[in-house]
């Protein structure tokens, strides 16, 4: 017998009625809400076991069945990360704009949208999230870091640098943000603050091939040669099999004006992998002069 059927049996005991369409009045609310919450840890948990279709499956069902609720913002940037995750990213980048336009104030949302957006090359869109989320939380590193690489790809050197000490005031061991701040001021030539600080982040990482690289291609430009030299060397000790350091041995000889040694630099790099089709016009400039 069903409820309704029930409340007619009972229509002459008016507080029974009464009760009995209170629950029919309640019933459906509570098992919607129930039925939301279940549905959204379901998604939760095959996102957890990277059950992606399932995820998605339920996280949806969730959303249809209370399309109002306030909490679909977070639903909403959980299904964007895992249509992220599952290559879909025009999909991921509509649910993050809709999670945005429930709660445009969340730094989670904001840098979820961010990071898709420079995945998506859709760099202007990425430094809009990156300056309001900066605009809410000032201090936030991952902000500011991805702000100032947007600033080093626009060539805005100077502004990178500003985000850069910005992070490093935070958080002063960043390699990252050192790194950055040091090769903004490369270029923007620069290059005694440069060279600084190069000497002292390989002070602090000694076997970090990528910082002498970094210190060498400076020297080059300041056109001290064999400090350069000595620098890819100092590379060369630490990473024997690397063909980039040879190349750029190679390329320094040919500034000097060592032609055999550029020749026999550059064919070492070719036996180590390195395509010798890139390398073709540089050993050809070496052998008509050697």
């Amino acid at each position: 017998m069903t409820l309704t059927n029930q409340a007619n049996r009972f229509g002459k005991q008016p507080r029974m009625r009464m009760l009995l369409l209170a629950i029919l009045t309640l019933l459906p609310m509570g098992m919607g809400a129930q039925s939301y919450a279940e549905y959204a840890a379901k998604g939760a948990e095959y996102a957890a076991h990277d059950s992606l279709e399932q995820a998605q499956y339920w996280i949806e069902k969730a959303l249809k069945e209370e399309p109002a609720n306030v909490k679909n913002a977070m639903l909403l940037s959980n299904l964007g990360t895992i249509q992220r995750r599952m290559g879909k990213r025009e999909d991921a980048l509509a649910s993050y704009d809709l999670a945005h336009n429930i709660t445009p104030y969340s730094i989670t949302i904001l840098l979820n949208r961010a990071s898709l957006c420079l995945d998506m090359n859709l760099f202007d869109k990425a430094y809009t999230d990156y300056c309001n989320t900066l605009d809410i939380d000032p201090k936030c590193k991952e902000a500011l870091l991805y702000r100032a690489y947007i600033y080093m790809q626009r060539h805005e050197f100077g502004q990178a640098k500003v985000d850069y000490i910005r992070l490093l005031q935070e958080d002063p061991l960043n390699k990252t943000a050192r790194l950055g701040k040091a090769l903004a001021d490369q270029y923007m030539q620069h290059y005694r603050e440069c060279l600084e600080e190069l000497e002292r982040m390989t002070i602090d990482y000694p076997d970090d091939v990528t910082l002498l690289k970094a210190r060498a291609n400076v020297e080059i430009e300041m056109r001290t040669f064999d400090l350069a030299l000595m620098t890819l060397e100092k590379a060369l000790r630490l990473a024997p099999t690397d063909a980039d350091i040879l190349v750029t041995c190679g390329q320094v000889y040919l500034m000097q004006e060592r032609y055999h040694e550029a020749y026999v630099t550059l064919e070492k790099a070719a036996d180590m992998g390195y395509p010798r089709s890139a390398l073709s016009d540089l050993l050809k400039q070496a052998k008509t002069k050697e």
